[in-house]
């Protein structure tokens, strides 16, 4: 049973409040089932969501570049150890704000996909065949054109056994995806990914997924450079050293300039890239960050152009004293409280329905710490309905 978006951080019964208004029969009912469990209810423990023990927010502070064709200072969060598509972890949100610098995917937007290394594409009436149609000046860093066979091998690297990727899983979508990374199927030119020519990549499913488009923007999509890869050691070596600094190859808008662990890192503007003219930052560097109030204070002092998250108390604060640099946006989550039905009281149905009825996801939305939010209406975010 879980309860969304239910405040996790209180256990204790004193916010189980009797409504004011005039009640029917059947509200009288839940209100008295409700006083009599006041007495009854346990704190229990609760699986909590990582991303709200830390106190954050979906909004972000933002300054403006003063100058044209400047270069601007963002977070990337505490560690990154790889920029390697196969090596991102899952949970690692600072890799996945650097990578889609140096590496583009055929579609670069998840809820409403355009086009981006790819200028076109089908989809077959059945739903299982989409043919993407690459852009005829996609190049990679080092000047080599981007071709439907860079998309070939990358797909078939990344569900390789021996690779161990974190998400190839997000490949199995792809016909024979599954039999082949779990290594039932040993012919990689089974798996439902061809180059049609030089510029026209299909991929075959195993079954219609209405959200294949909005996968195809995820890192384990993206193409690498096949050359800089097996230059470098065997293709399916995650401890190669391709995706370091002078040896790694991308078709992002920026190119990898240096690296300093747990300090900086650089990208700089590619000239190679399709769409440079429209590029006009000259460098953007990333700045590890292990905390979100260190965020907030090294933006408010002038360290950071932005920020991705802040803490509970200061969204009411900037709205109040600097709302030009306060932004937010629809965020793709939604929360929820996995209760542990174990435990006594929980362990009841009738405590459960009484616990449901009596927390409602529209007053925890509005109330402190909260109101950032709006209540869920279903399990996935109201985005993507």
């Amino acid at each position: 049973m879980h309860l969304a978006v239910v405040d996790h951080r209180r256990s204790d019964t004193s916010e189980i409040r009797r409504p004011q208004r005039s009640r029917g029969s059947g509200e009288l009912r839940r209100v008295q089932e409700i006083e009599r469990l006041k007495t009854k209810l346990k704190p229990v423990p609760l699986a909590r969501c990582e991303f709200l023990e830390k106190g954050k927010v979906p909004g972000l502070l933002t300054r403006r570049v003063e100058q044209r064709n400047a270069g601007v200072s963002i977070p990337f969060g505490p560690h990154i150890d790889s920029l390697a598509p196969a090596a991102i972890a899952f949970g690692a949100h600072e890799c996945r704000r650097i990578k889609p610098t140096v590496n583009r995917p055929v579609v670069p937007y998840a809820v409403h996909p355009r086009a981006g290394a790819a200028e076109s594409w089908e989809i077959s009436p059945d739903g299982r065949i989409y043919t993407f149609r690459l852009r005829p000046n996609a190049r990679w860093s080092n000047g080599d054109p981007l071709t439907a066979e860079d998309f070939v091998f990358s797909a078939r690297r990344i569900l390789s056994p021996a690779l161990g990727a974190e998400y190839a899983s997000f490949l199995h979508y792809l016909k024979s995806g599954r039999a082949f990374n779990e290594g039932e199927l040993k012919d990689p030119s089974q798996v439902g990914v061809r180059a049609v020519d030089a510029r026209t990549v299909e991929y075959t499913l195993e079954h219609p997924t209405s959200y294949f488009l909005s996968l195809l923007t995820h890192q384990a999509y993206m193409p690498v450079h096949r050359r800089s890869v097996e230059a470098t050691g065997r293709f399916d070596d995650r401890s190669s050293p391709w995706a370091k600094p002078g040896t790694l190859v991308g078709n992002g808008p920026f190119t990898l300039k240096s690296w300093e662990p747990n300090k900086l890192i650089v990208v700089q503007k590619s000239a190679t890239y399709w769409d440079a003219g429209r590029v006009r930052l000259q460098e953007i560097h990333f700045y590890p960050s292990d905390s979100v109030d260190t965020e907030e204070r090294a933006f408010r002092s002038g360290q950071l152009h932005l920020t991705y998250v802040l803490p509970f108390g200061k969204v009411d604060t900037y709205r109040r004293t600097a709302p030009q640099f306060l932004r937010t946006d629809p965020y793709l989550n939604t929360y929820f409280v996995r209760i542990n039905t174990r435990q006594s009281p929980l362990n009841q149905e009738g405590v459960r329905r009484a616990l449901a009825l009596a927390v409602t996801a529209k007053r925890v939305s509005s109330s402190r710490g909260w109101r950032a939010r709006v209540a869920a209406a279903h399990d996935h975010p109201a985005a993507l309905q």
